[in-house]
Formats: C-alpha cells, structure tokens, sequence
C-alpha cells in the first residue's frame, strides 16, 4: 500500500466460509472495490476472519483483503477484525495514514464528503452517527458501527488503551466496544450526517444534495436483502459517474 490520506477498513466476510447473504455481499463487494479503488486518496481493505488461517493475520494487497485468524460470528469477530487491522497497518506496518474509517459493506461510501469530513477533524475527536448504549451500570455514546472517521494520533490512543484493559469487562462487539473506551477517555464524538436506506425507495425520494455532503449511506433493506445491490450500483453512478 501506499500511504495516502485515509484507510478505509470495511468489516466484510468470506462468503465460501459462511454464506451470509452471498451472493448479495459478494456483488456489493464487487461494486465497493471498484468505485473506491478510482479514488486516489484512499486505501481500502476488506476485513475477514478465516479460523484456518496459518497465520494469525495476512494481507492480500492484490485484492484489497486482510484476514485474522478468529471465527466468523458477526459480534465479537467484528470487535477482533478491526483491532488486527489497526494493529497490523499502524503498527506493524506502520503505514502512515492520517485518518481511518471504519465501516461495514453494507455502507455506500461518498470518499469527497469523507475526504473534507477528515479535513474539519480535530486530532482527538472522532466523526460518527452517535447511538445510546448500557453497560455494567454505565450509560454512554457508541460511535456507529455503519461508519466511524478516527484522526491517526486518536486511533493509536484508542488502541493502546484497549491492549491494557481487561476485555471480558467490556462489550464484545466492535463499536459498543470502542464506546466504552471512548467514554472512559472523554474523547468528543463529532455527529455528522448520514442518509440511511432501510426499505425501498427510489434516490428520486432522496434530497440530491444531502446525498453530496454525507460521507456515507447506511443501506439495509431488512425486506429484501438482494435490493442492496441495487442502491449501491445506483449511487456509485450518482457518485462516481
């Protein structure tokens, strides 16, 4: 990888592994890798887990995949994917990347608005869509698991944070996980905006220039999975032309 402005870890899974939605995920993995892989400010990698991995991680650059060793059970490995990733880009590579989004492939990615979000971020602030959460007794903010932005020098602070504390003692997925952590470290959660798509609708229904300034739409049709696809060809055109 080269070092560029943000990386873009997306929390995806090996569909010949565990078929989860397949078809649908691969399409959508599809269409995500070849819109994003014509912006030249980012990198992006598909994070999965593979139990039979004979290393504890490995990263396939050629196509935009890294694995962890861990099972697949779509709560706690995505807590472990996303650590590895962390830990194996900033440092064990130790690519130097300014800023990291973290998001899942159901989330359609508008790199522009995400770009100039990254630019308005302070260095100990993080830019999210904020939900509620109880833990143990304590009442706090997560960061939404449908896309995060971190400055590098608060991503760093977050992890080494989490190497020294006790996990059972805390959530075991990953975005109510790095809420707690938040909490505990008084870091500020910027809200920002997003479009989310959650039963069928046509982008005609949807204000064209909120579209341009979020950073990304949550797609989730519980009704029809297989419809995802659809939203996410769309706005690649509507974007990425």
């Amino acid at each position: 990888m080269m070092n560029k402005k943000i990386l873009i870890i997306i929390k995806s899974h090996d569909t010949d592994i565990v078929d989860h939605h397949g078809d649908t995920y691969r399409k959508i993995e599809e269409i995500t890798r070849q819109y994003l892989s014509n912006v030249s400010e980012v990198d992006f990698v598909f994070v999965k887990a593979n139990p039979s991995l004979k290393e504890e991680r490995y990263h396939d650059s050629s196509k935009n995949i890294f694995w962890c060793k861990t099972e697949e059970n779509y709560w706690e490995a995505l807590k472990i994917k996303v650590l590895e990733a962390i830990k194996y880009f900033f440092y064990i590579e130790d690519e130097k990347y300014k800023h990291v989004f973290v998001t899942n492939l159901s989330t359609f990615i508008n790199a522009p608005a995400l770009i100039t979000e990254a630019d308005n971020l302070n260095d100990m602030e993080c830019a999210t869509v904020v939900g509620k959460y109880s833990f143990g007794g304590v009442d706090y903010s997560f960061p939404s698991g449908a896309g995060v932005l971190y400055p590098e020098k608060l991503i760093r602070r977050l992890y080494e944070y989490q190497a020294e504390v006790d996990h059972s003692k805390y959530p075991d997925t990953d975005d109510i996980f790095f809420g707690k952590i938040i909490h505990e470290l008084n870091v500020r959660m910027k809200k920002i905006d997003r479009v989310d798509i959650l039963q069928p609708i046509t982008l005609d229904q949807v204000d064209k220039e909120r579209l341009k300034n979020c950073s990304h739409i949550r797609i989730k049709v519980l009704q029809n999975r297989e419809m995802d696809i659809n939203y996410h060809q769309s706005l690649s055109e509507f974007f990425y032309g």
